[in-house]
């Protein structure tokens, strides 16, 4: 399991894979018709302890790191907002 981007909860960025390589952190998916989410996007992976242990907000410091990060990518890549979406969104049985 990877991503291309990895936020720690003091909102450090680690990039993991570089975006123009396929990465698996959407798992089986499906979004608007395409099957593999992962093979078109470019995933980032948010440091929190999910539902099943406590969930809990992301921090503020997480989040002023995800904003430029998000507005980087959208920029490099031609993606317009609408097309900004969660693991919900793909995999909404999992997530």
């Amino acid at each position: 399991v990877s991503s291309h981007y990895f936020l720690y909860e003091d909102g450090r960025v680690l990039n993991l894979v570089d975006e123009s390589m396929r990465a698996w952190h959407a798992g089986e998916s499906h979004w608007r018709g395409v099957d593999g989410i992962n093979d078109v996007s470019i995933g980032i992976e948010i440091v929190n302890r999910g539902h099943e242990f406590g969930y809990h907000d992301f921090s503020e410091a997480q989040i002023t790191a995800l904003i430029p990060l998000c507005q980087g990518i959208m920029e490099r890549h031609g993606i317009l907002p609408q097309n900004v979406i969660a693991h919900s969104d793909v995999a909404p049985e999992r997530k």
